[in-house]
């Protein structure tokens, strides 16, 4: 369950290095110095380690005594969320949202905190393809933005429903547990939802956005065949459906929907999945050879009719000959094209193939 809390004037000044550095997450473990993931490394925080005393007595200032002292036997997992006027941190104007949790291991208390987005960047700025605006335009269907934690797809769902808040005048429900970033109304209309604050689950909370003419559903990650078969059912009825799977391709991607229905649901669930799908756009973030912040490289599936077939058949999807739809581009390409602009190194572009098994 997810609460609100209430940062102290300790645990606030814990958290300035972690924004400050634009940071992803600060780690507080027993036994080491405090840790932040900036650009997907953990880096420790100078040398002093934190006692065990002093972070189970943090974890007390968030979530209170009773909760922390039954952690580890009455539950795994403290959440919290806090709302924060970025005034403090020289963020004037913003609001910050940090997510909190806490456990044990080996006995003792840990405490992670993590920065929701509290920045929505534009499509340019982030060099999201054309091919994923062209198909976020399509008044319905379903677009999926996969790839491993931290590699920028919530950033780049976040984009694309920031481009349709600028630029049509629609209804837009977002979906999350807690919500990582706030759309403010612009040509659109937003209603934000979060999980056990303003709905008891996904399903329902779809339902009840569906009930009040919503035109684009954003639902945070699809985690099982109920929410799945819903944001389909909403995708082929006229609403546009903009999620995020776990997922390191395209084709990743598509053989996890296939296996998340049972087999006597497959053959019409891939052909609806097939009929619905409009993009699926996975990511990879690589650091800049100029050591200043990080870029985006794109695999972009756009089906055509050959596709949605090879997808309803549960066949592969890139057997055919021929070229491949307007828009589609791979992994392969983007690393290339960012090597040669000069935007990363040799270096980086063989550690994302490494890690695609390329």
């Amino acid at each position: 369950m997810l609460v609100q809390v209430i940062p102290t004037d300790e645990i606030r000044e814990m958290l300035r290095p972690m924004i400050s550095q634009e940071a992803l997450e600060m780690l507080l473990l027993p036994g080491e110095p405090p840790a932040l993931r900036i650009q997907g490394q953990v880096e420790r925080q100078g040398e002093e380690p934190l006692e065990p005393a002093e972070l189970a007595r943090l974890a007390e200032q968030l979530f209170g005594e009773e909760a922390v002292s039954g952690l580890g036997s009455s539950t795994g997992l403290l959440r919290g969320i806090a709302s924060l006027d970025g005034t403090q941190f020289e963020r004037a104007g913003e609001k910050l949202r940090i997510m909190f949790s806490a456990s044990r291991s080996n006995g003792e208390v840990s405490i992670a905190a993590r920065l929701a987005a509290y920045r929505i960047v534009g499509p340019e700025q982030i060099g999201l393809p054309q091919a994923v605006l062209d198909a976020a335009d399509s008044p319905n269907g379903l677009l999926i933005f996969t790839g491993p934690t931290g590699s920028g797809k919530t950033t780049a769902a976040a984009s694309v429903l920031e481009h349709l808040n600028a630029t049509k005048p629609l209804h837009i429900c977002l979906m999350d547990d807690p919500m990582q970033f706030q759309l403010q109304p612009k040509l659109s209309i937003v209603q934000h939802k979060d999980l056990y604050i303003d709905m008891p689950d996904f399903v329902s909370g779809m339902q009840a956005a569906m009930a009040q003419d919503i035109d684009v559903i954003y639902l945070a990650e699809i985690r099982t065949l109920e929410e799945l078969r819903m944001c389909l059912a909403i995708a082929q009825t006229g609403h546009l459906v903009v999620t995020v799977l776990h997922a390191n391709t395209p084709l990743d991607a598509v053989e996890r929907i296939r296996r998340a229905f049972p087999p006597e649901e497959r053959e019409a669930g891939m052909r609806d999945f097939g009929d619905a799908l409009r993009c699926i756009t996975a990511l990879r973030l690589l650091r800049r050879s100029s050591g200043k912040g990080r870029v985006a490289a794109y695999d972009v599936l756009v089906p055509d009719a050959l596709m949605r077939e090879a997808i309803a058949r549960e066949e592969r999807v890139l057997d055919r000959s021929g070229d491949l739809p307007q828009g589609c581009q791979s992994f392969t390409d983007s690393l290339a094209a960012l090597l040669e602009s000069g935007e990363v190194t040799q270096a980086e572009v063989d550690r994302v193939l490494r890690e695609l098994g390329s």
